[in-house]
């Protein structure tokens, strides 16, 4: 056996020297970052040690165990784990190619042959055998190498997209839990409005009973009343249907979706902080970049792969087994048999086929390049949104709560008014109306408020990090 194995020592050189890879290497495209993210707002606290779970920056222990439960439950991310377990499979298939098969088998027939064909003695006879078949072909030019590099940088993809599928959900749960508490807010303000809306209603009826009021002044009365009823019946649909919705994010049945209901906590609105010259940092840890990145990753990767089929292969096959008439002596030493061969192929002709998937592939990397691109501008687009939509909010719901304060105390002044005669009733009405307006309105600033810090962390990818130092001296 020595002298086969001699010959076939180029081959195994080869083998080890097999470096050769062909196709471009990755690159990370050049983007003009901006220089940091703007100073935070004065008063705002900073969100460190949150990471993923950047919702405990609320302190909401309800929201904690509604989040819980979305992220164990939730559709949308089981799919994205599945999808996981997916790509990680396919890796290992894609890994499986870089290294020999080895099969082992078996045969026993019985044949017969004829007298026009090739004359044996006896004409009948029996074969049976045992083997080891085992197959490898070299990675000269690094075809399968670039095989496995893609497919481990799409499981990387896969992970990412598992990751961004979580933080949209969390970030929209949040959504939907604040818009719920607005909803109980508004349902509150509208109840009690409602109370004193026929309480007034009441007393007029008195008044006019003893001459001194106006039957117009009732009807005003009844016609408020009305109003009320109206817009608290639609703010009733708004709740349900808002927490129907939060009750599909959260993965539960249809029997839960429709009978029970979603708790509710305090939802604090401590304002966030971003730490200002981090945008480095936003590549890195938001999801759906480093998902758009490990794709462009994965098609770079394939060009080589489609040129590697273009290149010469070269194929070691070997067999070793045993072989005999007689069954009985299938194991006598006399009965072994081995072979050893190596093929080499170089596609010639193929009507340009091999020639297109190289093609195919580099179309496919420039739009994976071009998405990321997309990617990452949209990223610093979002920040510079849920910036200004966090500071915007928080401006808005100062300026409302000082309004209703005023209508409030000019609610006040305007029944003193009204009792001495000094005015009518409708002048009351309208305060009434703009006290209400300006009350609806600020239970929509606070949870606007709350929604924009929720897009805000969305937007940087989690909560921040305190150990950012560091990270910095690695790079």
């Amino acid at each position: 056996m020595t002298k086969p194995l001699n010959r076939l020592a180029p081959l195994i050189a080869a083998l080890v020297l097999s470096a050769c890879a062909v196709g471009p290497v990755y690159q990370a495209p050049d983007f003009a970052l901006p220089e940091r993210f703007a100073p935070p707002a004065a008063g705002a606290t900073l969100a460190t040690e949150l990471g993923d779970a950047w919702w405990l920056h609320y302190r909401d222990p309800v929201l904690d165990r509604l989040m819980a439960e979305a992220l164990s439950h939730n559709a949308d991310v089981q799919i994205a784990a599945a999808r996981l377990e997916e790509a990680r499979a396919r890796a290992g298939i894609v890994d499986a190619d870089r290294y020999p098969t080895v099969s082992a088998s078996a045969s026993s027939r019985r044949a017969r042959s004829s007298l026009e064909g090739v004359p044996t003695d006896p004409r009948t006879g029996n074969l049976h055998s045992l083997g080891l078949d085992a197959r490898y072909e070299l990675d000269l030019w690094g075809r399968y190498r670039q095989a496995s590099d893609a497919a481990r940088a799409e499981l990387l993809a896969a992970e990412a997209a598992r990751r961004t599928v979580a933080l949209s959900l969390s970030a929209e749960v949040a959504t939907r839990y604040f818009a719920l508490m607005s909803a109980d807010e508004r349902l509150q303000v509208l109840t009690q409005t409602l109370a004193t809306r026929r309480d007034s209603a009441a007393l007029l009826r008195r008044r006019v009973d003893a001459g001194s009021a106006a039957q117009i002044d009732v009807l005003q009365a009844d016609a408020a009343i009305a109003e009320a009823e109206a817009t608290l019946a639609d703010t009733l649909s708004s709740q349900q249907a808002t927490e129907a919705a939060l009750s599909v994010l959260l993965g539960r049945s249809p029997r839960a979706v429709f009978e029970e209901s979603v708790a509710r906590g305090t939802g604090g609105d401590t304002p966030v902080a971003v730490p200002a010259g981090l945008p480095a940092e936003l590549l890195a840890r938001r999801p759906d970049l480093l998902e758009a990145e490990q794709a462009l990753v994965a098609a770079t990767a394939r060009i080589g792969e489609a040129q590697a089929q273009r290149l010469p292969a070269i194929t070691l096959t070997a067999a070793l087994g045993r072989e005999s008439t007689d069954f009985s002596r299938l194991l006598d030493g006399s009965a072994s048999v081995f072979s050893l061969a190596a093929g080499l192929t170089q596609p010639i002709w193929d009507a340009g086929r091999l020639k297109r998937n190289v093609d195919v592939a580099q179309a496919r990397a420039d739009q994976a390049r071009a998405r990321y691109t997309q990617a990452v501008a949209g990223a610093f687009a979002d920040v510079r949104r849920a910036l200004a939509a966090q500071r915007g909010a928080m401006d808005s719901r100062v300026a409302q709560t000082a309004r209703v304060a005023a209508l409030q105390e000019a609610l006040t002044q305007a029944r003193m008014r009204f009792d001495a005669g000094v005015v009518s009733r409708l002048e009351v009405l309208d305060t009434e109306r703009n006290l209400l307006d300006a009350q609806i309105a600020l239970t929509r600033a606070s949870a606007a408020q709350k929604t924009a810090i929720a897009d805000l962390f969305r937007a940087l990818g989690g909560g921040w990090q305190p150990p950012l130092a560091s990270t910095a001296s690695v790079q």
